[in-house]
Order: structure tokens, then C-alpha cells, then sequence
């Protein structure tokens, strides 16, 4: 007799030829659908939010690593960020 295939779980990487499978465990699994957040399409550079640094006064624009602090970000470079420390107000 021969067992019905497991669905794969999240955390595992899905073995070669089993889409159909993996497409209805996902409908079936709601936990293991992608988030909405996570699955953000590409944009160009061109699209992305951009500031001007207060240390250089250059553009530069926003990078995946600043996405939860974005607002509170005012040099664009490790460099920038140490001078204007060490700059009198």
C-alpha cells in the first residue's frame, strides 16, 4: 500500500515536480502563504524615497536595511554620521 506524499512544510525546501502539491497545501495552510509585506515588488532606484544628507548634503536613497527607521535617518553614510557627531551645533 502505498502512502499519500506529506505536503511540504514551510521550512523546508519543496523536492522537484511538486507544484500541484504545493499549491494546494498552501491554500490549504493559510500559515504558510507569503506575507503581503514580504512580497513587495522590485522597484528601480529611480522610484525609491530619497533624502539629502545633512553631514555631505549629497542625495542618497532609502535602502532595505533603514526601512523601519527611515525617518529618523539623516546621513547616508557611516562617515557622515560621525561628523556631524563631532560638529558643534
Amino acid at each position: 500500500m502505498r502512502l499519500p506524499p506529506r505536503p511540504p512544510s514551510c521550512s523546508r525546501p519543496m523536492p522537484a515536480g511538486s507544484l500541484a502539491r504545493s499549491l494546494a497545501s498552501m491554500v490549504a495552510a493559510p500559515s504558510c502563504a507569503p506575507r503581503a509585506e514580504a512580497m513587495a515588488r522590485m522597484r528601480k532606484k529611480d522610484e525609491l524615497p530619497s533624502k539629502l544628507c545633512a553631514g555631505c548634503g549629497k542625495p542618497f536613497a532609502w535602502r532595505k536595511k533603514w526601512a523601519r527607521d527611515w525617518e529618523n535617518v539623516k546621513a547616508c553614510s557611516d562617515r557622515c554620521r560621525t561628523a556631524l557627531k563631532q560638529k558643534p551645533q
